[in-house]
């Protein structure tokens, strides 16, 4: 099988080192606790986690909030056959914006979330998956970053849209809307500008 020509490099100026692409690096997490599960005994581990000032206003900057006031978590991490799980509740306390008055809204979020780690070192085990709880995998050093996991949680749980009490949100599909209004609209879309190609009369 005949092989691709490759070009020559281009020689080099005397003294000077051969340049190379620089991997971008992944943004750090604004809110990190690593954890190396391979610590918890027989008895589950208990941690409590608490983002910082800082870390909030990171957090509120990635997620669109006006403010993120308070965000924290109790965990309870087990080892399972095949890996390790995770049982959380996270409490935080946030500001955002209706998005139809764009009065500023105060919201509390209290949830329960389950997490499962896949272990791929060891013998090899079916992985133990209770309830509907999410299956992850580790860091490539072994280790839970137990921040981030939080920072997700949190993010699933923020509205999206949010509206003040009494305030409705209602979207319309401009398209729809004005088909509604002018129903020549209707009859001026796409197919039939196609059919008076095809019919002159």
């Amino acid at each position: 099988m005949s092989r691709r020509p490759v070009a020559p490099k281009k020689p080099l100026a005397p003294g000077k080192p051969e340049e190379r692409p620089i991997a971008s690096a992944a943004p750090e997490p604004e809110f990190s606790r690593l954890f190396d599960p391979e610590t918890i005994g027989r008895k589950p581990s208990q941690r409590r986690l608490t983002a910082s000032p800082e870390e909030c206003e990171a957090l509120a900057q990635r997620f669109g909030l006006e403010s993120l006031d308070s965000l924290d978590a109790v965990l309870s991490i087990a080892r399972v056959a095949g890996g390790f799980h995770v049982r959380g509740e996270i409490h935080a306390s946030l500001q955002q914006r209706c998005v139809v008055t764009l009065a500023l809204l105060q919201r509390k979020i209290q949830a329960d979330f389950e997490e499962v780690y896949e272990r791929h070192t060891g013998p090899a085990t079916d992985l133990e998956i209770e309830g509907t709880a999410d299956v992850a995998e580790l860091d490539r050093n072994g280790k839970i970053d137990l921040g981030e996991m939080i920072a997700q949680e949190l993010a699933g749980e923020i509205d999206p849209y949010p509206h003040a009490p009494g305030v409705a949100f209602e979207w319309t599909d401009p398209a729809v809307s004005d088909s509604a209004e002018r129903p020549e609209a209707a009859a001026e879309g796409p197919f039939a500008a196609l059919s008076k190609l095809k019919d002159p009369n």
